[in-house]
């Protein structure tokens, strides 16, 4: 059984910040090399061509909260995975085949 004190423990920071994983897909040349492209509409929101459709998303839980007809990519969002699993597999196909 935990003590109240331990109770009471911050939640310790999520390795990862809204900021960090923005960065990474927006400027990712991985992406981009399977024409999946990010185009900002707004502040801290963006437009994403995928597949041939258009999904407009944020990667900052506050803007969802606000307008939760975005999609919020992060860890457990099926387009986060599967945009992550496609960096991968690309990067792992460049890594093995251009030594």
């Amino acid at each position: 059984m935990q003590t109240q004190a331990e109770i009471q423990k911050p939640i310790a920071q999520a390795p990862f910040t809204p900021e960090s994983i923005e960065q990474l897909f927006t400027t990712s040349t991985i992406l981009q090399s399977k024409f999946i492209t990010f185009t900002q509409s707004q502040p801290q929101i963006w437009e994403i061509l995928y597949k041939q459709q258009n999904y407009t998303v944020t990667f900052y839980p506050d803007v969802y909260d606000e307008k939760p007809s975005l999609r919020l990519i992060n860890f457990g969002e099926p387009l986060f995975e599967e945009l992550l699993s496609a960096a991968c597999k690309i990067f792992e196909y460049k890594r093995t085949n251009l030594k």
